[in-house]
């Protein structure tokens, strides 16, 4: 991970903005959760591939956020 990421998750953190995963069949959905609604990836993910993908999500919220 990057510094980015860790700035990611840290303002994600600040913003109490969660994601998470959920087991779904063989898989993983994501769940992300932000003033107090919840939203599922609704893509299951194998094991080995959600947490980088958890990154990446955290990454894009925040540079969305940046733009905005």
């Amino acid at each position: 991970m990057t510094d980015q990421h860790y700035d990611a998750f840290k303002w994600a953190t600040e913003n109490e903005i969660r994601i998470y995963p959920k087991i779904k069949d063989k898989g993983f959905v994501l769940i992300l959760e932000r003033d107090g609604k919840t939203e599922t990836s609704g893509k299951i993910y194998p094991k080995k591939e959600y947490q980088n993908i958890i990154w990446e999500f955290y990454l894009n919220l925040y540079n969305k956020a940046k733009d905005d």
